[in-house]
């Protein structure tokens, strides 16, 4: 090899040192990523019960309130708020739900309830080996319906078999 030849490899030498630390770090940072996250556990109880929760309050076909369209969040519709609608918006055999209105100046106090023999069994959530998913929560609302709006609770409690 000529002294040319030996001054370019002087050269590149650091760089290609430099590029395969560089890809030894990049795929280093991937490898840790991919395994980080293959090893969260989705929270699948978390997941069950926000759903049942936002379909109440946030779709048109269950309580929300809609207009030309629009669906307005945590506004319940006193004239969609009946058992019928509560059945159409939980089609399900393995879930019970509970829900309940009160209004603040003591206009509403209305029960509903869906598949109530799975509401029954709901006594039995606090043992250890129920095979039952069970969850309640507390939202405050806006009632709209005829009369005008108002503010008040809806409580929700839910009862499902775990599977």
């Amino acid at each position: 090899m000529d002294k040319v030849g030996q001054l370019i490899m002087a050269k590149e030498i650091p760089k290609i040192l430099f590029y395969m630390v560089f890809l030894v770090i990049v795929s280093f940072v991937i490898i840790f990523n991919v395994n980080i996250f293959s090893q969260i556990k989705i929270m699948d109880n978390v997941l069950e019960e926000h759903v049942p929760l936002s379909m109440i309050w946030g779709s048109s076909d269950c309580f929300a309130y809609s207009e030309k369209g629009r669906v307005f969040r945590g506004i319940i519709d006193l004239e969609k708020v009946n058992e019928e609608r509560l059945e159409k918006c939980f089609d399900s055999v393995d879930l019970g739900v509970r829900v309940k209105f009160y209004e603040f100046r003591g206009g509403i106090d209305q029960t509903l309830e869906s598949n109530k023999a799975m509401l029954a069994k709901g006594i039995l959530c606090d043992m250890d080996n129920s095979n039952l998913n069970c969850f309640k929560n507390r939202k405050y609302v806006i009632f709209k319906g005829k009369q005008g709006s108002g503010r008040g609770i809806m409580d929700l409690e839910v009862v499902s078999l775990d599977q």
